[in-house]
């Protein structure tokens, strides 16, 4: 199973039922360092990334080694069994993915490291909580008051969540039809002139658009990502750019708690469901057989508000609704 396919730093695969990274040497060096330093541990603690640890056993390493060459290092990660994408997920989650993306980014500043990416697709799912899994596209990069990674961020997770809030965009057909999100102009285009230069979207919609037309006209040069830093001390003043991850949280959230999707299940306890006696008799019931039976997984074809399949995660399964 390959992974990181984009990336030639690091290699996803799986061996018997694990899963591991191979590593070239700069990005071994780096994560070797993080590990440590504890930094690695305390982020899989504290709920965000994969839980990860060097393939330190020799005899593991040379099997590793033989089945996929030309790695410096390997990484065993905790396997997920559900693997879940952005097109599959509902606006809350998407907000939660898009937030913890900005809080690693934030520790990582911290340390003189950044993100290289910034895809949804670096995000899973794990009890309901966002986890971080491609420790790959950690980097060392050339300045820190700049994220070089904030145009695939917004369209990844703000864009997104921008339009169906302000142009009543469905979500799955936003990633459906382009799996890397929309482009600055397809994104401007959505709203009228006077939307793009409003106080809600002038940062993150109107200039964008207003630079990247320039830029297709030839009137502009799009700007590069210069190479990480080697060894160096990264240039600039990372304040600017925590400013700048600050904001974007702080708009994700207050975009998340305003969007209230529709749904035709949003109301069903209170028009086709039981009466009190009735429901916690139900609840009761299903109790009791989980309690008794102890699956692993639970799927709720039907989860409607969620209430049962809370009942299921509270038992211990893993529950997908």
């Amino acid at each position: 199973m390959a992974g990181s396919f984009r990336d030639p730093s690091g290699y996803v695969f799986q061996h018997g039922e694990r899963i591991f990274r191979g590593l070239d040497e700069a990005t071994a060096g780096l994560l070797r360092g993080l590990d440590e330093q504890g930094h690695l541990g305390r982020w899989a603690q504290e709920g965000l990334i994969v839980g990860t640890r060097f393939v330190e056993d020799p005899d593991l390493r040379k099997t590793l080694s033989d089945a996929h060459p030309g790695f410096c290092a390997y990484l065993e990660h905790d396997r997920i069994d559900l693997i879940t994408y952005p097109y599959e997920w509902s606006t809350s989650m998407l907000a939660d993915a898009g937030r913890l993306t900005l809080r690693l980014q934030g520790e990582l500043l911290a340390l003189g490291l950044s993100l290289k990416d910034a895809t949804a697709y670096n995000i899973q799912f794990v009890k309901g909580r966002p986890l971080f899994i491609d420790l790959s596209s950690i980097e060392r990069p050339a300045r820190l008051d700049l994220w070089f990674a904030l145009g695939q961020f917004n369209r990844m997770f703000l864009y997104p969540l921008l339009l169906v809030k302000h142009a009543g965009w469905d979500l799955r057909s936003y990633f459906l039809s382009n799996l890397d999100g929309r482009s600055t102009l397809q994104v401007g285009q959505a709203f009228s002139f006077l939307e793009r230069w409003s106080p809600s979207l002038v940062f993150d919609v109107g200039l964008p658009f207003a630079l990247e037309r320039k830029v297709k006209s030839g009137k502009a040069a799009a700007p590069k990502s210069p190479a990480p830093a080697p060894g160096g001390t990264p240039a600039g003043n990372s304040a600017v750019q925590q400013m700048t991850l600050r904001r974007l949280d702080r708009k994700i959230a207050a975009l998340a708690e305003s969007i209230s999707p529709e749904t035709v299940w949003g109301d069903y306890t209170q028009i086709c469901s039981y009466d009190e006696v009735a429901e916690h008799s139900k609840k009761d019931r299903v109790r009791s057989f989980l309690e008794e039976i102890r699956p692993a997984t639970v799927l709720d074809v039907g989860c409607n508000t969620g209430d049962y399949s809370r009942i299921a995660a509270g038992c211990g399964a893993s529950v997908l609704a």
